[in-house]
């Protein structure tokens, strides 16, 4: 068997492997022999051999202010190649769960204005599936899309389309219920930005500045059905206080394993600076714990940001406009939602779908949001 091939396959470069092997040959020795040996260049020799340190797979001493290098045994080899195997057991969970997230790809576009509303509603009609949505503000929508908005009801009409929509507490303007049937949610609940979903589609609207985000994945809508459905028919206890908040934190370190994921987004400044202060051993200890945390803050969030990013947290930042005063924690099957306000409320999701369908909206935002590397 050819031994160049070998040490090749196990990921060494034409030069690691010509000075590795005359380290092998020669035994102890300089830059100035093993340029002798390779016939390579001397700048050549030493970026190799910084690879091979880093590979473990060389070491040096110092002699008479002359650097030698030694080849490690061949049986650092069999070691090298475990590390290898242990490294992509470490960030298999997440290759896997990227995998199923993209059994079907996500297919992303953008569109500014009202023309992009209105093709985000020509996409409805076309599809010819109910929609469901959240967050909806028909007053403004009326004064932004004017009579658009009536050959979208004429259309949904003719085609026996229907809607099923969550609008906040107090709104005073509604479009025909003959196609369209609302339930309230409290004004701390409503999202600053609207989000709906028909067949295989989810479109999120963001106000300021109107723009649409179209985005075309059935696993990712029919994820999204399932949790409006739970909220709709209300198959979930919601709980208000710090105790179930806190409690939700703590299953953290139940249900996570060393190398697992927890996923955030929507955390902003707006959490209670009673809860910063617990969030100061929090994030350190699940780091501790080898448990594998990204998070998306609202670029404001200068304090929670820098905790995190010490702690050796994955971290990236939206513009706080973009981000809603609610926060998603995903983990396993389960996803948990807190409103953050003086008495936080929150409700956790057990369900794969449901929290698959957040897993994959939260890697359409990490996509797009802004890397954090230091404080």
């Amino acid at each position: 068997m050819d031994v160049k091939q070998v040490l090749s396959e196990l990921g060494l470069s034409e030069g690691e492997i010509k000075v590795y092997m005359a380290l092998l040959k020669l035994g102890s020795s300089p830059v100035s022999a093993l340029k002798e040996e390779t016939k390579l260049h001397r700048t050549t020799i030493y970026d190799f051999i910084e690879k091979l340190l880093n590979k473990g797979l060389v070491n040096h001493v110092i002699k008479n202010n002359v650097t030698y290098y030694n080849a490690t045994h061949p049986n650092r080899l069999a070691d090298f190649l475990k590390e290898k195997v242990e490294k992509l057991n470490n960030v298999l969970p997440e290759l896997i769960k990227l995998s199923e997230f993209h059994k079907e790809e996500i297919k992303v576009e953008v569109y500014k204005g009202k023309e992009g509303y209105k093709t985000a509603l020509g996409l409805v009609i076309e599809e010819g599936k109910d929609l469901i949505g959240m967050g909806f503000d028909d007053e403004y929508i009326d004064k932004v899309m004017g009579t658009t908005m009536d050959w979208y009801f004429r259309q949904l009409k003719e085609k026996k389309i229907h809607e099923r929509v969550f609008t906040r507490e107090g709104a005073t303007f509604f479009y025909p219920q003959e196609t369209t049937t609302y339930k309230f949610l409290p004004k701390e609940f409503f999202s600053p930005n609207m989000s709906m979903t028909f067949g295989k589609y989810v479109v999120l609207v963001l106000w300021e500045p109107f723009t649409s985000i179209v985005i075309e994945n059935k696993p990712l809508a029919d994820g999204y059905k399932k949790w409006f459905e739970m909220l709709w028919e209300q198959k979930f206890k919601v709980s208000k206080g710090l105790l179930p908040v806190k409690g939700i934190f703590e299953s953290h370190f139940r249900d996570l394993k060393k190398r697992e994921e927890l996923v955030v987004f929507g955390s902003s400044s707006h959490i209670p600076d009673y809860f910063k202060k617990y969030f100061d051993s929090y994030i350190p200890k699940l780091t501790k714990k080898g448990v594998r945390s990204k998070i998306i803050f609202d670029e404001d969030a200068h304090d929670l940001i820098k905790v995190c990013v010490d702690a050796g947290w994955q971290v990236k930042t939206l513009p706080r406009k973009y981000i809603s005063p609610i926060e998603v924690n995903i983990w396993g099957n389960n996803a948990a939602i807190i409103l953050w306000k003086k008495e936080p409320v929150s409700f956790v999701i057990e369900d794969k779908e449901v929290a698959d369908g957040f897993r994959a909206f939260f890697e359409i935002q990490w996509d797009i949001a802004k890397k954090v590397r230091h404080v």
